[in-house]
């Protein structure tokens, strides 16, 4: 039997099963732990002579173990011969506190070991994911780049072909647009042909000599051909300048015929201002005077004689219109081509 040093609690054979050999079952205290720290505490409290008795006995029980079934205590010396067995009733409780301890770290150790191999693992299983993970994403980007490539060449060919079709209607329409221009440019051609010859068969009449009556009848046809020729084209503008000559001539001479002589003044005069001549008419000046004094005289005979002047004047003026004419003609010719 076992007395605590601190309670008094004297130990009993059925306290064994409810707590360890060194404890006492009703304070908890361990006998060997308290046994040292009152022999410090004496220690401290009485000077250094002979070690005291209880020391002695604090020592001889920590040098002792007590077996935890049978009661009886041994020397720790035995401890390293009979680690296990209990020399009286050769059970193994007399180190029960320590097989416990071992007890607690083989556990301990077990599970800082379980812990290492799930962490391992779980680092495998991770390392195993991510490995799949980047090998998924780079065969993706690989599939993704062999996409765009595709769909870069297939968008190049339709690209290329849609260039060369839009080359091959290009082409199309150019030679549609030549062949239009060059059918445009033969009608054309026809037209001032026919407009060309008719004024320069009015310039042969003048030549040859003509009545008004057939200068008057020419110079309707050439306006008709003209007529033909659309108004946007060169040679219907060169053509139409020249026409206007003849037309001006027409118009004198016709009101030349008439007798009226106001009449013809004013003709004369507008004719003048509105035209520009290579060379003006020699008499230019002294007709308009004339036909200034014409219109405001009313004595008969004095308008008898300044339609002396003017007649030879407005002739004269005629003249200088159909020479225009055929100076305009000439020009049209070197340009055109014509005849």
């Amino acid at each position: 039997m076992r007395q605590c040093p601190k309670c008094g609690y004297v130990r009993g054979p059925k306290d064994d099963e409810f707590c360890g050999p060194d404890e006492c079952p009703k304070c908890g205290t361990i006998y060997i732990k308290y046994q040292a720290y009152l022999a410090q505490k004496k220690e401290e409290e009485e000077p250094e002579t002979e070690p005291p008795e209880d020391v002695h006995e604090a020592a001889e029980s920590i040098s002792q173990k007590t077996c935890s079934k049978c009661g009886e205590s041994f020397d720790s010396h035995l401890f390293g011969l009979l680690p296990w067995n209990c020399p009286t009733c050769n059970g193994r409780y007399w180190d029960q506190q320590i097989r416990q301890k071992q007890n607690v770290f083989l556990y301990a150790t077990l599970a800082i070991l379980l812990v290492v191999v799930i962490g391992i693992g779980t680092l495998s299983v991770l390392s195993s994911h991510k490995r799949r993970e980047a090998a998924q994403r780079e065969q993706t980007e690989k599939l993704k780049i062999q996409r765009e490539r595709e769909a870069d060449r297939i968008r190049a060919e339709e690209e290329r072909a849609a260039r060369l079709g839009t080359q091959k209607e290009q082409e199309a329409e150019r030679i549609r647009a030549l062949q239009e221009q060059e059918e445009m440019n033969k009608l054309i051609k026809t037209e001032s042909l026919a407009a060309y010859n008719a004024l320069k068969k009015i310039d042969a009449m003048m030549l040859s000599g003509s009545t008004y009556r057939n200068y008057s009848k020419v110079v309707e046809d050439a306006r008709h051909e003209l007529d033909k020729l659309r108004p946007y084209l060169d040679q219907s503008k060169n053509l139409g300048l020249i026409f206007d000559f003849y037309q001006e001539a027409k118009h004198l001479w016709q009101t030349k015929m008439s007798g009226d002589v106001l009449s013809l003044c004013e003709e004369y005069r507008r004719i003048i201002a509105e035209k520009e001549f290579s060379a003006d008419p020699t008499s230019k000046d002294a007709c308009l005077r004339s036909c200034e004094s014409f219109s405001e005289t009313g004595d008969k005979a004095k308008r008898r004689e300044l339609y002396k002047t003017v007649k030879p004047c407005v002739e004269e003026l005629q003249r200088v219109l159909w020479s225009e004419a055929a100076i305009s003609m000439k020009a049209f010719e070197q340009r055109w081509g014509f005849p």
